[in-house]
């Protein structure tokens, strides 16, 4: 009997392990280690909820990884791999206060969750990507850069709203040349870089977000 019963609670705690693997697995994406895009939807649903209930700013950005099919056509899977978790870790440097998140959204793309105001936002975003771009410029010989899209969630607008703005900044950014930040503006979509440029002209470059309380 006992036999049977420690090979009962071996079978359950066992099962038990495989189930936690499993939402693991569902939460966490394999590659980068960052929140997987099951778990990105769940978050940005409990922000934009938090943003709406304390009237709290909330921006939301697409990062996209410039000139990532050319990566995996010329050097291969593998290096297009790399190209990810580097880009990965560098993300989860800078964006590692407790009110930032950042998650893979699809193949090449990331997402960010900023409680700040976008022109606030927007600011931070350009100088991580400027720096971004400065330590990936050996990668490969060629460089790594991010096109980003970043859009504020207004007052009683809709997530998927938001989102859709900031993917259209996204595109925008890959328009007008890519390696830059982009977000929308009241009745036109434009450019922030000349005057995010002209902000940091004038301040010292932010680094990494760093944690709080």
């Amino acid at each position: 009997m006992g036999d049977l019963l420690r090979g009962v609670r071996m079978s359950l705690e066992s099962g038990e392990e495989r189930r936690n693997q499993l939402r693991q697995m569902a939460t966490e994406d394999a590659l980068t280690g960052l929140p997987s895009r099951r778990n990105a939807d769940e978050y940005l649903r409990l922000a934009h909820g938090a943003a709406e209930r304390s009237g709290n700013s909330l921006s939301i950005a697409i990062l996209d990884l410039d000139h990532f099919k050319n990566i995996n056509d010329t050097f291969g899977r593998d290096t297009g791999d790399h190209a990810l978790k580097t880009t990965a870790e560098f993300l989860k440097l800078w964006l590692r206060r407790r009110s930032d998140w950042i998650g893979r959204w699809t193949g090449d793309q990331f997402i960010a969750v900023i409680f700040e105001p976008v022109g606030d936002a927007v600011q931070f975003l350009d100088n991580l990507r400027r720096e971004f771009a400065r330590q990936m410029r050996g990668f490969e010989n060629t460089g790594l850069s991010l096109s980003i899209g970043a859009a504020e969630l207004r007052r009683n607008e809709t997530l998927e709203n938001c989102l859709k703005h900031a993917g259209e900044a996204l595109h925008a950014a890959k328009l007008e040349g890519r390696n830059r930040v982009v977000a929308p503006q009241p009745g036109l979509m434009r450019a922030n870089a000349q005057k995010v440029e002209a902000v940091s002209s004038v301040e010292p470059l932010e680094g990494p977000r760093t944690a709080v309380g």
